[in-house]
């Protein structure tokens, strides 16, 4: 993770900020015991937060109410006020009611994470990651840890995390590409990324605030977490620059770590807005990294590009028959680019050499982005099709 290091101090520049250089079996011990007080805290800290919009948003509904009422009772003639009462504390019931279960609702709407512009390579590790990842409770992260792969290795070598230099290898060298087993990369990479999300208290995929202190601090260590945290608030670019330039001359390097390693990572993450595309993107992005096999149209065969289609829009409760590409685009009701929203279609023409014009499809995800089984399934920017692209389409059985 940190590329500018002298061998021989890769381990203590790995807890760079902290206050001493402690031994690995220190280090080890002093960790176990902080994620288990930052897991305590980290719950109780969600559940207060959470109570405390919920209040604001009550208080701010019943203002909203109150405000409305008092504008109904100048309407109404004072004698006749007392009949009304009870049914106005009614109302003003059932509003308050709906009010704060739409208002929360909204506000919980789901993101959906995706790991885009990433190699074969990291794709093929995608499944052994979220074997992993489900094992330190990270099932809900394995978008970003696929982003996190691609930045630190392409997916390539014997330590595709690079974890290497991190506390969580207690088996091989601490040197860079000391790992020689790409699963044991995986499973320390995937502890030392939550280390870093519980520390920068990140309350999930989306929150994209708390992934970025966490990711800096992931390069950096986690010294660079509390230092961010009690300067500014949180990450910004400017003080990874900053810790950066410190570090690298209190030991003498040209360079510490990677102050860009933010946007370095989220060039490889997005997130769509879930809506009601959210069943069809969940359910799309479970075979990514699945091969390419024509005809196939199901799990047990794999997938064509219209196969996943077909396959996927059944199993999110539309009917839709199994087509070719140009059969699905027959049936869409063509829409524009602004029109479109995550889960509506993409189309592309004369990719290979086939006796229909639309030979290509894929599931449209948001930010110019698509999945699609090219070979394999996989996140591609449309734009990688250059001008094969058609247009958008949406399913008639997807149109409210």
């Amino acid at each position: 993770m940190i590329n500018t290091m002298k061998a021989g101090a890769v381990y203590q520049v790995k807890k760079a900020g902290a206050a001493m250089i402690q031994s690995p079996q220190q280090e080890e011990y002093r960790r176990k015991q902080w994620m288990e007080s930052q897991i305590q805290h980290y719950g109780v800290a969600a559940i207060r937060k959470e109570a405390v919009w919920t209040g604001h948003a009550i208080k701010d509904i019943m203002a909203f109410a109150w405000k409305q009422i008092r504008l109904l009772l100048t309407t109404i003639a004072g004698a006749a006020l007392p009949l009304f009462l009870p049914v106005l504390a009614v109302v003003l019931a059932v509003v308050l009611i709906v009010n704060v279960f739409s208002l929360l609702f909204t506000q919980h709407q789901q993101t959906i994470p995706q790991a885009v512009n990433v190699s074969e390579e990291v794709l093929a590790y995608r499944q052994e990651v979220s074997q992993i990842a489900s094992r330190y409770d990270m099932s809900q992260y394995v978008e970003l840890i696929l982003a996190v792969m691609m930045q630190e290795s392409g997916g390539r070598g014997q330590d595709p995390m690079q974890s290497s230099e991190g506390a969580f290898n207690t088996r091989y060298p601490r040197v860079p590409n000391g790992i020689t087993d790409p699963t044991y990369s995986i499973e320390c990479g995937i502890q030392e990324l939550k280390y870093a999300l519980l520390a920068a208290e990140c309350t999930g995929p989306g929150d994209l605030e708390h992934i970025k202190l966490a990711l800096q601090g992931y390069n950096f260590g986690s010294g660079y977490i509390s230092w961010a945290v009690s300067r500014d608030g949180g990450y910004t670019p400017e003080n990874a620059a900053l810790f950066s330039s410190i570090w690298a001359e209190r030991y003498g390097w040209s360079g510490y770590g990677d102050k860009d390693y933010v946007p370095h990572v989220l060039r490889y993450y997005a997130l769509a807005s879930a809506g009601n595309s959210n069943a069809i993107i969940s359910e799309g992005m479970k075979y990514m990294g699945m091969p390419y096999v024509y005809g196939g149209s199901s799990p047990e065969t794999s997938f064509d590009c219209s196969g996943f289609v077909y396959y996927v829009y059944n199993q999110c409760g539309y009917q839709v028959p199994r087509a070719t590409a140009q059969g699905f685009y027959d049936m869409c009701v063509p829409i524009t680019e602004q029109e479109a929203q995550p889960g509506d279609l993409v189309f592309f023409e004369h990719t290979y050499d086939f006796y229909e014009r639309i030979t290509h499809i894929g599931i449209y995800i948001g930010n110019g982005q698509m999945m699609h089984f090219g070979n394999p399934g996989k996140i591609s920017p449309i734009s990688s099709y250059g001008n094969k692209f058609v247009g958008y389409g949406r399913l008639p059985a997807a149109t409210e």
